[in-house]
Protein backbone atom coordinates (compact mmCIF):
# COMPACT_ATOMS: atom_id res chain seq x y z
CA UNK A 1 0.00 0.00 0.00
CA UNK A 2 1.35 3.38 -0.94
CA UNK A 3 2.20 5.93 1.65
CA UNK A 4 -1.19 7.53 2.25
CA UNK A 5 0.34 10.80 3.45
CA UNK A 6 1.89 11.45 0.04
CA UNK A 7 -1.56 11.28 -1.55
CA UNK A 8 -3.24 13.76 0.75
CA UNK A 9 -4.37 16.89 -1.00
CA UNK A 10 -3.94 20.33 0.49
CA UNK A 11 -7.57 20.47 1.63
CA UNK A 12 -7.19 17.16 3.47
CA UNK A 13 -4.02 18.38 5.16
CA UNK A 14 -5.89 21.51 6.23
CA UNK A 15 -8.70 19.36 7.66
CA UNK A 16 -6.20 17.39 9.73
CA UNK A 17 -4.48 20.57 10.93
CA UNK A 18 -7.80 22.22 11.81
CA UNK A 19 -8.92 19.18 13.79
CA UNK A 20 -5.65 19.12 15.69
CA UNK A 21 -5.83 22.84 16.54
CA UNK A 22 -9.44 22.46 17.69
CA UNK A 23 -8.38 19.49 19.80
CA UNK A 24 -5.65 21.53 21.49
CA UNK A 25 -8.12 24.32 22.27
CA UNK A 26 -11.00 22.25 23.69
CA UNK A 27 -9.00 19.40 25.25
CA UNK A 28 -5.50 20.46 26.24
CA UNK A 29 -5.95 24.17 27.03
CA UNK A 30 -9.48 24.02 28.51
CA UNK A 31 -11.09 22.76 31.68
CA UNK A 32 -12.88 19.44 31.96
CA UNK A 33 -16.35 21.00 31.78
CA UNK A 34 -15.47 22.52 28.40
CA UNK A 35 -14.34 19.13 27.12
CA UNK A 36 -17.51 17.44 28.44
CA UNK A 37 -19.71 20.07 26.78
CA UNK A 38 -17.77 19.66 23.52
CA UNK A 39 -18.00 15.87 23.75
CA UNK A 40 -21.76 16.07 24.27
CA UNK A 41 -22.32 18.51 21.38
CA UNK A 42 -20.05 16.66 18.93
CA UNK A 43 -21.61 13.28 19.73
CA UNK A 44 -25.06 14.75 19.03
CA UNK A 45 -23.99 16.45 15.81
CA UNK A 46 -22.11 13.40 14.50
CA UNK A 47 -25.04 11.15 15.37
CA UNK A 48 -27.45 13.53 13.63
CA UNK A 49 -25.26 13.60 10.52
CA UNK A 50 -25.05 9.79 10.44
CA UNK A 51 -28.81 9.53 10.83
CA UNK A 52 -29.80 12.11 8.20
CA UNK A 53 -26.97 11.77 5.64
CA UNK A 54 -25.67 8.19 5.91
CA UNK A 55 -25.11 7.65 2.18
CA UNK A 56 -23.25 10.94 1.69
CA UNK A 57 -20.91 10.37 4.66
CA UNK A 58 -20.09 6.80 3.65
CA UNK A 59 -19.66 7.72 -0.03
CA UNK A 60 -16.86 10.14 0.84
CA UNK A 61 -14.93 7.37 2.60
CA UNK A 62 -15.50 4.46 0.22
CA UNK A 63 -14.90 3.39 -3.35
CA UNK A 64 -17.72 1.41 -4.92
CA UNK A 65 -21.50 1.25 -4.86
CA UNK A 66 -23.31 1.43 -1.55
CA UNK A 67 -26.68 -0.14 -0.86
CA UNK A 68 -29.52 0.23 1.64
CA UNK A 69 -27.95 -2.06 4.22
CA UNK A 70 -25.17 0.41 4.97
CA UNK A 71 -27.70 3.23 5.20
CA UNK A 72 -29.82 1.32 7.71
CA UNK A 73 -26.89 0.35 9.94
CA UNK A 74 -25.42 3.84 9.78
CA UNK A 75 -28.75 5.31 10.87
CA UNK A 76 -28.84 2.86 13.78
CA UNK A 77 -25.32 3.96 14.72
CA UNK A 78 -26.39 7.60 14.49
CA UNK A 79 -29.44 7.33 16.77
CA UNK A 80 -27.41 5.29 19.28
CA UNK A 81 -24.71 7.97 19.32
CA UNK A 82 -27.30 10.73 19.78
CA UNK A 83 -28.94 8.83 22.62
CA UNK A 84 -25.62 8.35 24.40
CA UNK A 85 -25.36 12.13 24.76
CA UNK A 86 -28.52 12.24 26.88
CA UNK A 87 -26.70 10.85 29.92
CA UNK A 88 -23.96 13.48 29.48
CA UNK A 89 -26.56 16.26 29.33
CA UNK A 90 -28.68 15.06 32.26
CA UNK A 91 -25.62 14.64 34.51
CA UNK A 92 -23.64 17.73 33.47
CA UNK A 93 -24.45 19.52 36.75
CA UNK A 94 -23.97 16.50 38.99
CA UNK A 95 -22.00 17.06 42.19
CA UNK A 96 -20.91 13.42 42.17
CA UNK A 97 -17.38 13.36 40.78
CA UNK A 98 -17.65 9.69 39.86
CA UNK A 99 -20.23 10.44 37.13
CA UNK A 100 -18.04 12.36 34.64
CA UNK A 101 -15.13 10.03 35.41
CA UNK A 102 -17.27 6.98 34.56
CA UNK A 103 -18.62 8.58 31.39
CA UNK A 104 -15.13 9.45 30.17
CA UNK A 105 -13.86 5.94 30.98
CA UNK A 106 -16.70 4.51 28.90
CA UNK A 107 -15.74 6.82 26.03
CA UNK A 108 -12.15 5.57 26.26
CA UNK A 109 -13.38 2.00 25.80
CA UNK A 110 -15.76 3.06 23.01
CA UNK A 111 -13.22 5.12 21.08
CA UNK A 112 -10.56 2.41 21.50
CA UNK A 113 -12.91 -0.19 20.03
CA UNK A 114 -13.89 2.29 17.31
CA UNK A 115 -10.24 2.84 16.46
CA UNK A 116 -9.44 -0.87 16.35
CA UNK A 117 -12.41 -1.48 14.04
CA UNK A 118 -11.37 1.40 11.76
CA UNK A 119 -7.75 0.29 11.55
CA UNK A 120 -8.86 -3.27 10.85
CA UNK A 121 -11.24 -2.10 8.11
CA UNK A 122 -8.70 0.19 6.41
CA UNK A 123 -5.44 -1.74 6.69
CA UNK A 124 -6.57 -5.39 6.79
CA UNK A 125 -9.93 -5.63 5.02
CA UNK A 126 -8.74 -3.41 2.18
CA UNK A 127 -5.72 -5.65 1.63
CA UNK A 128 -7.82 -8.81 1.59
CA UNK A 129 -9.61 -7.80 -1.62
CA UNK A 130 -13.07 -9.19 -2.33
CA UNK A 131 -14.40 -11.42 0.38
CA UNK A 132 -16.62 -14.37 -0.57
CA UNK A 133 -18.61 -13.90 2.63
CA UNK A 134 -19.47 -10.29 1.80
CA UNK A 135 -19.70 -10.63 -2.00
CA UNK A 136 -18.78 -7.01 -2.61
CA UNK A 137 -15.99 -4.99 -4.22
CA UNK A 138 -16.47 -2.03 -1.88
CA UNK A 139 -13.26 -0.63 -0.41
CA UNK A 140 -12.33 2.13 2.01
CA UNK A 141 -10.66 5.20 0.54
CA UNK A 142 -7.94 7.42 2.03
CA UNK A 143 -10.64 9.85 3.17
CA UNK A 144 -11.42 7.39 5.95
CA UNK A 145 -8.19 8.45 7.65
CA UNK A 146 -9.20 12.11 7.62
CA UNK A 147 -12.90 11.68 8.40
CA UNK A 148 -12.87 8.73 10.81
CA UNK A 149 -9.53 7.40 12.03
CA UNK A 150 -7.83 10.68 12.96
CA UNK A 151 -10.91 12.23 14.69
CA UNK A 152 -11.44 9.01 16.65
CA UNK A 153 -7.80 9.07 17.74
CA UNK A 154 -8.23 12.65 19.00
CA UNK A 155 -11.49 11.63 20.72
CA UNK A 156 -9.59 8.92 22.57
CA UNK A 157 -6.70 11.24 23.48
CA UNK A 158 -9.04 13.94 24.79
CA UNK A 159 -10.81 11.64 27.22
CA UNK A 160 -7.52 10.06 28.33
CA UNK A 161 -5.98 13.49 28.87
CA UNK A 162 -8.80 14.67 31.14
CA UNK A 163 -8.88 11.37 33.00
CA UNK A 164 -5.18 11.75 33.80
CA UNK A 165 -5.81 15.32 34.99
CA UNK A 166 -8.66 14.27 37.28
CA UNK A 167 -8.17 13.73 41.00
CA UNK A 168 -11.71 12.76 42.06
CA UNK A 169 -11.55 9.02 41.38
CA UNK A 170 -13.81 7.43 43.96
CA UNK A 171 -16.92 5.33 44.33
CA UNK A 172 -19.78 4.79 46.75
CA UNK A 173 -21.22 1.57 48.17
CA UNK A 174 -23.32 -0.36 45.64
CA UNK A 175 -26.35 -1.16 47.78
CA UNK A 176 -28.66 -4.02 46.89
CA UNK A 177 -31.58 -1.81 45.82
CA UNK A 178 -33.98 -2.22 42.91
CA UNK A 179 -32.49 0.63 40.89
CA UNK A 180 -28.97 -0.79 41.09
CA UNK A 181 -30.13 -4.25 40.08
CA UNK A 182 -31.86 -2.88 36.99
CA UNK A 183 -28.66 -1.03 36.12
CA UNK A 184 -26.67 -4.25 36.40
CA UNK A 185 -29.12 -6.05 34.12
CA UNK A 186 -28.88 -3.21 31.61
CA UNK A 187 -25.09 -3.19 31.82
CA UNK A 188 -24.64 -6.91 31.21
CA UNK A 189 -27.19 -6.92 28.39
CA UNK A 190 -25.51 -3.99 26.63
CA UNK A 191 -22.01 -5.36 27.12
CA UNK A 192 -22.85 -8.83 25.79
CA UNK A 193 -24.80 -7.43 22.82
CA UNK A 194 -21.85 -5.17 22.05
CA UNK A 195 -19.45 -8.10 22.11
CA UNK A 196 -21.78 -9.99 19.76
CA UNK A 197 -21.80 -7.06 17.32
CA UNK A 198 -18.00 -6.87 17.42
CA UNK A 199 -17.34 -10.62 17.18
CA UNK A 200 -20.15 -11.76 14.86
CA UNK A 201 -21.00 -8.84 12.55
CA UNK A 202 -21.88 -11.10 9.60
CA UNK A 203 -24.54 -12.90 11.62
CA UNK A 204 -25.90 -9.65 13.11
CA UNK A 205 -26.13 -7.95 9.71
CA UNK A 206 -27.74 -11.12 8.34
CA UNK A 207 -30.69 -10.66 10.70
CA UNK A 208 -31.47 -7.33 9.06
CA UNK A 209 -30.61 -7.81 5.40
CA UNK A 210 -29.59 -10.47 2.90
CA UNK A 211 -26.57 -8.45 1.71
CA UNK A 212 -23.41 -7.57 3.62
CA UNK A 213 -20.05 -6.08 2.71
CA UNK A 214 -16.97 -4.53 4.28
CA UNK A 215 -18.78 -1.28 5.05
CA UNK A 216 -21.85 -2.81 6.67
CA UNK A 217 -19.70 -5.12 8.80
CA UNK A 218 -17.56 -2.19 9.93
CA UNK A 219 -20.62 -0.13 10.90
CA UNK A 220 -21.96 -3.12 12.87
CA UNK A 221 -18.68 -3.30 14.79
CA UNK A 222 -18.96 0.42 15.57
CA UNK A 223 -22.47 -0.12 16.96
CA UNK A 224 -21.00 -2.87 19.12
CA UNK A 225 -18.30 -0.50 20.37
CA UNK A 226 -20.97 1.98 21.48
CA UNK A 227 -22.93 -0.78 23.20
CA UNK A 228 -19.85 -1.93 25.10
CA UNK A 229 -19.21 1.62 26.30
CA UNK A 230 -22.82 2.04 27.39
CA UNK A 231 -22.68 -1.28 29.20
CA UNK A 232 -19.59 -0.21 31.14
CA UNK A 233 -21.39 2.93 32.34
CA UNK A 234 -24.42 0.94 33.55
CA UNK A 235 -22.22 -1.58 35.36
CA UNK A 236 -20.42 1.22 37.21
CA UNK A 237 -23.54 3.35 37.80
CA UNK A 238 -24.68 1.51 40.97
CA UNK A 239 -21.78 3.33 42.62
CA UNK A 240 -23.22 6.76 41.75
CA UNK A 241 -24.34 8.86 44.72
CA UNK A 242 -27.55 10.40 43.34
CA UNK A 243 -30.60 8.59 42.00
CA UNK A 244 -31.18 11.17 39.23
CA UNK A 245 -27.77 10.37 37.74
CA UNK A 246 -28.63 6.68 37.64
CA UNK A 247 -32.01 7.31 36.04
CA UNK A 248 -30.37 9.39 33.33
CA UNK A 249 -28.90 6.14 32.00
CA UNK A 250 -32.34 4.54 31.82
CA UNK A 251 -33.65 7.55 29.91
CA UNK A 252 -30.74 7.11 27.49
CA UNK A 253 -31.68 3.47 26.96
CA UNK A 254 -35.38 4.23 26.47
CA UNK A 255 -34.66 6.85 23.80
CA UNK A 256 -32.04 4.64 22.13
CA UNK A 257 -34.21 1.52 21.86
CA UNK A 258 -37.31 3.43 20.73
CA UNK A 259 -35.27 5.32 18.12
CA UNK A 260 -33.76 2.12 16.75
CA UNK A 261 -37.20 0.51 16.63
CA UNK A 262 -38.55 3.50 14.69
CA UNK A 263 -35.65 3.34 12.19
CA UNK A 264 -36.06 -0.39 11.54
CA UNK A 265 -39.85 -0.11 11.35
CA UNK A 266 -39.64 2.72 8.82
CA UNK A 267 -37.12 0.78 6.72
CA UNK A 268 -39.27 -2.34 6.85
CA UNK A 269 -42.43 -0.62 5.64
CA UNK A 270 -41.06 2.09 3.31
CA UNK A 271 -37.90 0.59 1.81
CA UNK A 272 -38.97 -3.04 1.96
CA UNK A 273 -35.52 -4.53 2.38
CA UNK A 274 -35.32 -5.23 6.13
CA UNK A 275 -35.95 -8.93 6.79
CA UNK A 276 -38.63 -10.07 9.20
CA UNK A 277 -35.84 -11.51 11.37
CA UNK A 278 -34.78 -7.91 11.98
CA UNK A 279 -38.10 -7.31 13.70
CA UNK A 280 -37.65 -10.57 15.60
CA UNK A 281 -34.22 -9.34 16.74
CA UNK A 282 -35.81 -6.15 18.06
CA UNK A 283 -38.37 -8.22 19.94
CA UNK A 284 -35.90 -10.66 21.46
CA UNK A 285 -33.09 -8.22 22.32
CA UNK A 286 -34.42 -4.68 22.38
CA UNK A 287 -37.76 -5.33 24.08
CA UNK A 288 -36.28 -6.72 27.34
CA UNK A 289 -33.82 -3.81 27.42
CA UNK A 290 -36.67 -1.34 26.97
CA UNK A 291 -38.86 -2.94 29.63
CA UNK A 292 -35.96 -3.07 32.10
CA UNK A 293 -35.19 0.62 31.44
CA UNK A 294 -38.85 1.64 31.85
CA UNK A 295 -39.14 -0.20 35.16
CA UNK A 296 -35.85 1.29 36.36
CA UNK A 297 -36.82 4.83 35.33
CA UNK A 298 -40.38 4.90 36.63
CA UNK A 299 -40.13 2.33 39.42
CA UNK A 300 -39.26 2.85 43.06
CA UNK A 301 -35.54 3.29 43.14
CA UNK A 302 -34.93 2.84 46.84
CA UNK A 303 -36.71 -0.47 47.41
CA UNK A 304 -34.24 -2.77 49.13
CA UNK A 305 -34.16 -6.49 48.52
CA UNK A 306 -33.72 -7.94 51.99
CA UNK A 307 -32.05 -11.31 52.40
CA UNK A 308 -33.97 -13.46 54.86
CA UNK A 309 -32.05 -14.45 57.96
CA UNK A 310 -32.73 -17.17 60.55
CA UNK A 311 -34.97 -16.10 63.37
CA UNK A 312 -33.47 -15.81 66.77
CA UNK A 313 -34.36 -18.51 69.28
CA UNK A 314 -37.05 -17.72 71.75
CA UNK A 315 -35.46 -16.62 75.00
CA UNK A 316 -38.47 -17.58 77.11
CA UNK A 317 -37.61 -19.14 80.39
CA UNK A 318 -34.13 -17.71 80.40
Amino acid sequence: MENWFERLRVTEALQVASLFVAFLIVAVFSQRRIWIATEMIMATLCGLALTVFPRQILAKQTEGTLNDTEDALTRLLGVTLISSGIAWYRTKDSRDGTVPITLMISRVFTSSAFLMAQLFAYFIQNKSGNNKATKSSLAWSDQMIVMSIFPTFLWLLGNLFHLFRSHDFSTYPQHNIRLNNHLRVDGWFMFLIGVAYMAFPIQIVGTISNSSNKVSLHVARCIGALYIGEGIVSLQAPGFLHERDKKALFLTRIVSELSQACVLTALYFFQDFVKLSGAAYMGIVAFPLLINALIGYFGGGTTIYYVSSPRKNDSKGE
